[in-house]
Parts: C-alpha cells; sequence; structure tokens
C-alpha cells in the first residue's frame, strides 16, 4: 500500500516513482503473487481490494499528462520513462496471469487425464 501513495501522488519525485515502478514490475511478473493479492484481499469484503488498485494506480499513472508530472518535478523526457513504466507493469500482470492460466489449464487437463486412465483400469 506505501508503494501506491508514492504513485498516487502527483507530487513524487522522479526518483521516487522510478523506484516504485521497478519494484511493481518484478511484483507484476509473480503471477502467484498477483492471484493471491485477488483471493486473499480483493476476495474478503472485509479486505480493500489491492489488486484492483494497485491496476488503477498504474492505469492512472499511465495515463498522466505532462503537466501532472510537472508537478513532481519531471521533466518531459522523464514523464514518458514513467508512463512507459507503468505501462510495462500493466503488461506484465497481463502476461504473468496469462501463464498462470495456462499453467493451471494444463494442470487440470493432466489431473483430468490420470481420472480417465485409473477409472479405464
Amino acid at each position: 500500500m506505501m508503494l501506491l501513495r508514492v504513485l498516487d501522488a502527483t507530487s513524487s519525485s522522479f526518483a521516487a516513482v522510478s523506484t516504485v515502478l521497478r519494484c511493481l514490475k518484478q511484483q507484476c511478473s509473480d503471477a502467484q503473487l498477483l492471484v493471491d493479492l485477488f483471493v486473499n484481499y480483493d476476495c474478503d469484503l472485509e479486505s480493500s481490494n489491492l489488486f484492483e488498485r494497485t491496476v488503477n494506480t498504474l492505469v492512472k499513472v499511465a495515463q498522466r499528462s505532462d503537466a501532472q508530472c510537472e508537478e513532481g518535478h519531471m521533466t518531459p523526457a522523464q514523464a514518458a520513462g514513467v508512463r512507459n513504466d507503468a505501462m510495462l507493469c500493466l503488461v506484465c500482470v497481463l502476461s504473468s496471469l496469462a501463464v498462470w492460466i495456462d499453467n493451471a489449464e494444463g494442470a487440470d487437463s493432466a489431473h483430468a487425464g490420470k481420472g480417465d486412465k485409473q477409472g479405464s483400469g
């Protein structure tokens, strides 16, 4: 949650935002972490929607205007880099979850295949 506060604040420095985005990119590359965040936070009615908030924050950063980035004392080139890094994080989320789904479907079909072999013997 603390990482997201840095991204939410348009007055955050380029160094802080870049560091947070590097951290988030690593976390967004871990599909099991993303699934666990969703299941343990977003699906729990008593908890905050951490996965949703993370994705929404990354979308907002990716769509941030140069004027908003100037509040954080970023040059236009730095602002473009920040927007690009936020988009890369979002791509990592989608790629990671796609791989996770493929692995889960592969495990399900392998498990179903074992059941068929056991039942036919």
